[in-house]
């Protein structure tokens, strides 16, 4: 699968820092990702965790709960153990990565009036390992959400979303032109595949990715292309939008 999707070019796209990076990625992700891979990664680990702890945390978790019922919250932040999540959080049993991310969706949907539960398409690009999909998938499961990230990211989201939510056959890696974004799933396209398609989005937001990207015109025009309303996510500070 992997090598299907890493057929079609993608290195215009990718900055030379993460070009070196994805090699050492191959090393310890190929044939199959460890069970750890957050922490058995620096690449994954120095960019996609959170790990900060302390009041940060705290301030971030008593927003969310000015937000959300503690129910719901137990939903949203409950974590996949695939990866083997550092647990920092005790009420929710959680990791500071996923109060991170749902920390943001609240932020925007304080800061907008537009609740990410309303929206029927996002795209998301550079998806990490799937988190921000995966508790997007837990608020609005009936939403279209289409990733593009590189080929080898891409494999490792649709791994970790497959595995980790209950609906898996919602998952779908695009790996040929011409497969269908299906309404109501979650579609993940690698970047080199990206030319072939023009997925419309409500919402398109980014999670530091942005400044990894080679080619930053071919989001522009993408982004202008579908009118969708531009929101980057900064780790450490609120929505830009």
């Amino acid at each position: 699968m992997y090598r299907t999707a890493k057929h079609y070019k993608e290195a215009v796209y990718i900055t030379p820092l993460w070009q070196n990076d994805l090699l050492q990625l191959e090393k310890t992700m190929l044939l199959y990702p460890a069970f750890d891979f957050l922490r058995s990664n620096a690449a994954i680990a120095d960019t996609m965790v959170f790990n900060a702890g302390g009041e940060w945390l705290k301030r971030q978790v008593l927003f969310l709960e000015q937000q959300f019922s503690r129910d719901l919250l137990r939903i949203f932040l409950e974590e996949e153990l695939m990866r083997n999540p550092r647990l920092m959080e005790r009420t929710y049993s959680t990791s500071h990565t996923t109060v991170h991310t749902l920390y943001h969706l609240a932020q925007f949907k304080e800061k907008t009036g537009i609740d990410p539960a309303t929206l029927n398409s996002v795209a998301e690009w550079g998806g990490g390992y799937g988190n921000m999909a995966r508790i997007f998938a837990k608020m609005n499961p009936q939403c279209t959400y289409t990733i593009i990230d590189t080929a080898l990211m891409s494999c490792l989201q649709w791994l970790y979303l497959s595995v980790s939510l209950a609906d898996n056959a919602r998952v779908h890696l695009i790996t040929h032109p011409g497969e269908e974004i299906k309404k109501g799933n979650i579609t993940v396209i690698p970047i080199g595949l990206l030319q072939y398609y023009s997925p419309h989005a409500d919402l398109f937001l980014s999670t530091w990715a942005l400044s990894d990207v080679g080619s930053m015109w071919r989001i522009s025009s993408w982004h202008i292309r579908n009118k969708t309303k531009l929101c980057p996510i900064q780790k450490t500070a609120s929505p830009i939008c």
